[in-house]
């Protein structure tokens, strides 16, 4: 027996250096197979919940779109208008662009019973000018694309009842659509009035004032590829949390299914933003689409 391990100060002290690290490779175990996993599932429920909350104001302000659709779809006016009995109605309501101002409106498309359009006015994106013509061409052939999938969607759906959705291309929109009634709500209808309200700069500003995160929007590839994870770390304090929601068209007419671009996601700080658990550190979400992919890194 080596003299230090006769001395019973040496012992005691080599027996307590090896009960503590017994005793920190039990806690590094235990901190691995049952802390780490839940400390990992608590992130995954705070971001599942704060995209649940995106999602839920995106809802909202379809719905919002859809009420101010139903105020002028289901009125005598705009019924007369598409009967051809109210030439002067779009001097009376479209011509000044004001309605696009106040609702925050970027397109109006009138379409007959047949689906075809009957008028269109909106806000070029491009220039900022107003423009209002009988089709989506000319001055407003900046709309066609958008005009298109009006048409397409509504046409594919056909019962005549409300219509929402989500727009990606060629810029990122809610749109809804109504079917032209009576004030009273009698028919038969007269064809359909569709809203599309871009989801711009100024938008989002607004849908993080109401909901307390920030977020940006883009457009990747079709509805067939795989969705992306939820949660995806980048780096010790960066992560990525991604949900894709359905779009119309579900991709671009000229991008090919197995075309995928990445999904944006640059992080960024804001003092003010939610704080998730202490382990976790601040979040700031910054949101992209992939044809309607949320994503949201801290």
């Amino acid at each position: 027996m080596p003299r230090f391990l006769a001395s019973l100060r040496y012992r005691f002290f080599l027996a307590l250096g090896i009960t503590l690290l017994m005793a920190l490779a039990a806690l590094a175990l235990i901190a691995r197979l049952l802390v780490l996993p839940a400390l990992l599932e608590d992130e995954r429920l705070y971001a599942s919940q704060e995209l649940d909350r995106i999602q839920r104001a995106i809802d909202n302000e379809l719905g919002h779109l859809s009420l101010l659709n139903k105020d002028w779809a289901v009125w005598d006016d705009s019924y007369a208008f598409l009967r051809g009995r109210y030439p002067d109605y779009p001097s009376s309501n479209l011509t000044n662009g004001q309605l696009f101002d106040d609702a925050n409106l970027r397109l109006v498309v009138f379409l007959d019973t047949a689906y075809r359009p009957y008028r269109v006015a909106g806000i070029d994106p491009d220039t900022g000018d107003y423009t209002i013509c009988t089709a989506p061409t000319g001055a407003c052939r900046w709309a066609a694309p958008l005009v298109a999938s009006m048409q397409r969607h509504v046409a594919r759906e056909r019962a005549h009842t409300r219509h929402t959705w989500l727009h990606a291309w060629p810029t990122l929109s809610m749109v809804s659509a109504w079917p032209v009634l009576k004030s009273d709500g009698s028919g038969p209808p007269a064809g359909w009035l569709a809203m599309a309200r871009g989801m711009n700069a100024t938008w989002l500003v607004r849908l993080k004032a109401s909901t307390g995160i920030a977020f940006t929007a883009t457009p990747a590839s079709d509805a067939a590829d795989a969705d992306p994870p939820l949660l995806v770390r980048r780096s010790d304090d960066d992560m990525l949390a991604t949900r894709r929601l359905a779009a119309s068209p579900p991709r671009r007419p000229d991008m090919p299914s197995s075309c995928r671009p990445p999904c944006p996601g640059t992080p960024s700080r804001h003092p003010s933003a939610p704080s998730a658990s202490p382990s976790t550190g601040p979040w700031r979400w910054s949101c992209s689409w992939c044809w309607w992919c949320c994503c949201c890194s801290r």
